[in-house]
């Protein structure tokens, strides 16, 4: 066979890195081409497809593609299967057929996306098995989403993931029939969609946004940067590769964003939207997009090999120590060494969740406040089918009876307040919320102070709401023995302590120091993933655990509920840690909500409206307008870090009194994409 027609003269340099690529990834979805090879027809058709068939969700002949793409992978990869001419012509035969069929899902992703990026990985790996005539004839498959020189997906411009997804393959299908003009421009399109923007992709934070002012970057955004990286990388010492500023942005996102929402190979379940229903969901194809980078973009090699030693778990892997508020996506963030935790918050600003295709269809209260904390990754991995999904962690939720409402792509699901953001010094943060919520109103922070978090709420309201309101301090799988501050709690128990209380589970200590008496539970439970995933036969996939849960039970048509507790991972149960969290400063009030860490030398202030503080032994603080602050004191001054998490612009005036001195300062608001970023502050 001649393979691809002449083109760009670094076409082959590239194939041959795509080729690297791919054989070191895991094999496509399914078993090795050996099991399905007999029941190929004459015609390139397999006897078990249903090729006329074309319901919603899903596509019912996708698995042609997906098969196709196997036999590529056995031909290409060193084994018993590698260069057998049989898998050869099975491979020519199904894309004859393919391409004879004509098949055009309703399902548009499959047809823009879904196929062309299946297919042109398996063109490139099997190239030199085929004539100039039969790429030719494919490669408009790799191209469908073009019209009028743009990619196109929902009858408007594809942006982000959607674009990387639409021109790359366009770019391999114009490589392989040797169409100079059409790869120019699939490279400019990709090379372009790098950037910070206000709207669908990369933001300010190097957070990332997909489906409007959604937080996705699991997801869409690990798609989006595993793509361009790649091609950074693929293209990389060529005519076509991305500039600098470009390839900047990729390492930005992956190291100031990304990785802070990871543990280990796992993905804070707060940032993969509705990849939340997908079984196999996860963040372990990081570590080549990490090594790849390190290749592009040699500047941070040594930070992206970190990472990617971390992704893999290798012993000795460097630490991420670090906090970041990602003020364009309402959701902070805080690593250590020993886990990973964040707060996921929704603005009138920002989309709570987003189903659709069958997928995610519980996860109304994802951003009313949800709470991730891992230490190994795999706290959440498998629970998601098995959830009470009224009882996310973090959230203050009324615990209704009856279905979730469905909000398809997010429309309608925005909190109900401006009020959402928090204040980071890059090593900790404070982050809040005003919550409303179907008639459910309060106030709620979390204190994020090197190994320990705190969690406050006050002012929660709902006269209205009949059913009993829960704070839900976590719903995990049950790992190991649940000690209390009244024994172990056995299975299938609920039990109820008075406050305050502690009670260990996994590795950490929860100390509830205000509220009502907390509910622990531990309870066998089993099920399908057909629960929250109707787009594929993974929905199929059964699930059982024991879950772990535990609760504060506001009651219902709750008037000024207040909370109080402390989070502590890395924690054993011998230690006596209640005796320093029994007297720790705290202050909760409708208007602000504040706290000191362990040692005093730091304090959180939320300020839900202007006013002034008042806790005894640490400064007081008035402002004249809402914001967040984090102040350290370090040779006998204080001075930290200052934020709008309403995003307001403007000047923000401070009075700073301790000891008889008083000091006020006039500070300017961030604007544009920076509003609700934070800026310093010193006394």
């Amino acid at each position: 066979m001649a393979g691809p027609a002449p083109g760009w003269a670094d076409a082959e340099k590239i194939f041959s890195r795509l080729d690297s690529v791919w054989l070191e990834e895991p094999a496509p979805k399914g078993p090795e081409s050996s099991s399905f090879l007999k029941s190929l027809r004459e015609d390139g058709t397999w006897s078990d497809i249903e090729y006329d068939g074309d319901k919603q969700p899903g596509f019912r002949a996708f698995p042609h593609v997906e098969r196709m793409a196997r036999i590529a992978w056995d031909f290409r990869t060193p084994g018993e299967n590698q260069g057998r001419p049989e898998l050869a012509l099975a491979f020519r035969k199904a894309l004859s057929a393919w391409m004879r069929l004509g098949l055009k899902p309703k399902h548009e992703w499959f047809y823009t996306m879904g196929v062309p990026l299946s297919l042109s990985r398996s063109l490139v790996l099997m190239r030199k098995e085929l004539s100039p005539e039969e790429i030719r004839a494919a490669a408009p498959l790799l191209r469908v989403s073009l019209q009028e020189g743009k990619y196109i997906y929902g009858g408007h411009p594809a942006t982000g993931a959607n674009l990387a997804w639409s021109a790359g393959p366009a770019l391999i299908g114009a490589l392989l029939a040797g169409e100079t003009s059409a790869a120019d421009h699939a490279a400019r399109a990709l090379a372009e969609e790098i950037k910070i923007t206000q709207g669908e992709g990369i933001q300010a934070d190097f957070s990332f946004h997909q489906h409007g002012p959604l937080l996705y970057s699991g997801g869409y955004g690990g798609a989006f940067v595993g793509e361009m990286a790649r091609w950074a990388y693929v293209l990389g010492a060529t005519s076509q590769a991305f500039p600098d500023a470009k390839v900047k942005i990729l390492a930005d996102t992956l190291l100031e964003g990304e990785q802070f929402m990871i543990r280990g190979d796992a993905w804070d379940y707060g940032v993969v939207g509705r990849e939340i229903a997908r079984p196999r969901q996860g963040a372990r194809g990081l570590h080549r997009t990490a090594r790849q980078m390190a290749e592009a973009w040699p500047q941070k090699a040594r930070d992206f090999e970190a990472m990617r030693a971390r992704i893999l778990g290798e012993t000795n892997a460097p630490p991420l120590v670090g906090n970041r508020m990602f003020w364009r996506t309402d959701y902070m963030a805080h690593a250590r060494s020993g886990f990973q935790a964040s707060a996921r918050m929704s603005s009138t600003r920002i989309k709570s969740h987003e189903s659709g295709n069958g997928e995610n269809e519980l996860g109304y209260h994802l951003g009313d406040g949800s709470f991730g904390l891992m230490r190994d990754g795999n706290e959440y991995r498998t629970i998601f089918p098995l959830w009470n999904w009224r009882q996310i962690p973090g959230t203050t939720v009324p615990q209704a009876k009856g279905p979730l409402p469905i909000l398809p792509w997010g429309k309608g699901s925005e909190g109900g307040s401006p009020f959402a953001g928090g204040v980071s010094d890059g090593t900790n943060g404070v982050a809040g919320m005003i919550l409303r919520r179907d008639g459910l109103e309060g106030r709620k922070a979390w204190f994020f102070f090197e190994d320990e978090i705190l969690f406050l709420g006050s002012a929660i309201h709902g006269q209205e709401v009949i059913a009993p309101v829960y704070t839900t301090i976590n719903q995990t799988l049950a790992r190991g023995d649940i000690v209390t501050s009244q024994g172990k709690l056995e299975d299938s128990q609920v039990l109820e302590l008075p406050i305050p209380a502690w009670f260990h589970h996994d590795g950490v200590g929860y100390g509830i120091l205000r509220g009502p008496a907390v509910r622990l539970s531990r309870e066998k439970r089993s099920g399908t993933w057909k629960k929250i995933q109707r787009l594929t036969s993974e929905g199929d996939t059964p699930a059982a655990a024991e879950v772990f849960t535990a609760w504060l039970d506001h009651g219902s048509r709750p008037t000024g509920a207040e909370y109080a507790y402390a989070v502590l991972p890395g924690i054993s149960p011998q230690e006596n840690f209640m005796d320093p969290l029994s007297g720790r400063t705290v202050e909760i009030r409708p208007d602000l909500l504040a706290a000191a860490d362990r040692s005093g030398n730091m304090l959180g202030v939320i300020f839900f409206e202007p006013g002034k503080t008042s806790l005894p032994g640490f400064p007081e603080i008035q402002t004249d307008r809402a914001c967040a602050m984090i102040l350290k004191k370090s040779g006998g001054r204080w001075s930290g870090k200052l934020s709008s998490p309403s995003q307001e612009t403007g000047k923000i005036a401070i009075r700073f009194r301790e000891e008889g001195t008083a000091k006020s300062i006039g500070l300017d608001l961030p604007s544009g994409a920076d509003k609700g970023a934070s800026i310093r502050v010193d006394f």
